[in-house]
């Protein structure tokens, strides 16, 4: 692989055609300023910050070339701007006119780095990159520690923790704070716990399969945890969980391994039991959902009156201070592709690569 020289930032369009725009960006003027210091050259699509409070003239200022690009751009103007361009930089893939328009124009061995949805089979845009031979990274495959400064993940997770709780408080139409149950203390499930505690909930109760886990969540707040058995097979789990479920108020289901489709651990027979009014969030639901019956960015309201609700954006409810973890993380990561190149070898390189590696880069682990 040639040395990575060129990045382009893009603007995000995700979601614009339901009127709920993403307005994170993969870039900041700060690292922009670091990886320019650093030797890139730094291209950032006008008005690609303006969501997260971040104006063209503070990027220009730290060292990125502002790049136009009008949004009903076809293929053939595409490709004169990506034909310079070593990567893309993005937050969440683009809408699929702009997806495709991109790809259309992308050039063997370009590469694609942010969250790509390796495991969302409803679009074939794994399949377009690998014919077009974009060698695509995703963000949330790295797998790696919660502390690492690569982990934007993580970072992501537990903004999104903490969001789920409060809008779980503004669907709470009956004011009770009696009860809330956090399904899976990881990242965002620690943060909702901690959220939950100090938002006035007399119990706070999380739902785990390790001491270890628990001893976690009551550190930041849980009064009561149930172990599952970690052996226990799904109906088991989601009956057990329906126990804890029929008395609460609020729910953050938030169980879900990476690389893996989430377990349904609240069925339809548990949401019949529970209470009317009480709130179900489901921060699973992109790797498939915790709750059966949920849909992305949608409100369910069941015959008994639980509502269950879910956004793939509560990252964006806070687009500045989303972005600058995300950029900080992604940063490290151009960095550290710049220095390992397509070395399957590398972890970090072959757990978040998502698609083949083209032919005529096969072999080649060399930087530049």
């Amino acid at each position: 692989m040639g040395a990575i020289r060129v990045l382009l930032v893009v603007k995000e369009t995700r979601g614009r055609e339901i009127g709920s725009p993403e307005l994170r960006v993969a870039a900041t003027p700060d690292t922009v300023r670091e990886l320019a210091w650093k030797g890139y050259e730094i291209r950032i699509e006008a008005g690609a910050g303006e969501g997260a409070g971040f104006r063209d003239h503070e990027y220009a200022a730290a060292g990125g070339r502002i790049t136009p690009i009008p949004d009903d751009l076809d293929s053939e103007g595409l490709r004169s701007i990506i034909a310079g361009t070593d990567v893309i930089l993005r937050v969440k893939r683009a809408e699929r006119r702009r997806e495709r328009a991109e790809t259309e124009a992308s050039h063997e061995g370009l590469i694609m780095v942010g969250f790509l949805d390796p495991l969302d089979a409803t679009t074939p845009h794994l399949a377009e990159w690998t014919r077009a031979g974009v060698v695509a990274f995703t963000m949330d495959q790295l797998g790696l520690s919660p502390e690492d400064p690569m982990n934007v993940l993580t970072a992501m997770s537990r903004i999104a923790g903490r969001q789920a709780v409060l809008h779980a408080l503004r669907e709470l139409e009956t004011g009770v704070l009696g009860k809330a149950v956090v399904l899976g203390p990881g990242a965002a499930g620690l943060e909702s716990i901690s959220e939950a505690k100090s938002g006035g909930f007399d119990v706070v109760l999380a739902v785990g399969t390790s001491s270890r886990e628990e001893q976690a969540a009551r550190q930041r707040g849980a009064d009561q945890f149930l172990i599952l058995r970690h052996d226990a097979s799904w109906d088991a789990m989601a009956s057990a969980v329906r126990g804890v479920l029929m008395d609460a108020d609020v729910v953050v289901a938030a169980a879900r391994r990476a690389g893996e489709p989430a377990p349904t651990l609240i069925d339809q027979a548990t949401l019949e039991v529970m209470k009317p009014g009480s709130v179900v969030i489901d921060l699973a639901r992109t790797e498939g959902g915790n709750v059966e019956g949920s849909r992305n960015d949608d409100l369910v309201v069941t015959g008994s009156g639980v509502k269950v609700a879910n956004r793939t954006g509560y990252p964006t409810e806070v687009p500045d201070l989303a972005s600058r973890a995300y950029a900080r993380g992604l940063c490290r990561f151009v960095e550290h592709l710049g220095e390992r190149g397509l070395d399957l070898d590398d972890p970090v390189i072959r757990r978040s690569l998502i698609t083949p590696i083209p032919r005529s880069l096969r072999g080649s682990a060399d930087p530049g």
